[in-house]
């Protein structure tokens, strides 16, 4: 399981350094895309091939935005010897990531999230709200 929050930094060559709990996770190569939210999705193989049987398994016409938001988006980046990804300049524009990260777990896979948007959404949760969908759910 890929858990935790991390704060770390991007450089000013788009790398930043993945946890190294977290790399255990990962692996040496990681797929990077638009997260729903104003993210950046970290997969490890495993979790990237589970996640692309099930877009795949959508209808075609019913999901086609989806996947090309998706698809449009997917960067395969080898972790370095350090600990190090890159960033590319697209998806840190999608997700605004300047120079402050939080990184974090969720589940089969990691979040990169600005510091401070990462930090307002956490602000603005309602958990209220969260703890009724949990119940609704079935937890």
């Amino acid at each position: 399981m890929i858990l935790g929050e991390y704060k770390h930094s991007i450089d000013g060559k788009s790398r930043m350094f993945l946890p190294a709990k977290l790399r255990e996770e990962l692996g040496d190569v990681v797929y990077l895309v638009k997260g729903i939210d104003p993210c950046i999705s970290v997969y490890p193989l495993k979790s990237w091939t589970a996640f692309m049987e099930k877009l795949d398994s959508l209808p075609q016409i019913e999901a086609r935005e989806i996947r090309r938001f998706i698809y449009s988006s997917v960067v395969e980046t080898p972790i370095d010897s350090q600990g190090r990804i890159l960033v590319p300049q697209q998806l840190r524009d999608y997700a605004h990531l300047e120079k402050n990260v939080k990184v974090i777990g969720a589940g089969d896979y990691a979040e990169i999230w600005d510091d401070a948007v990462f930090s307002a959404k956490i602000d603005s949760l309602d958990n209220e709200a969260m703890i009724s969908k949990l119940v609704e759910l079935g937890f």
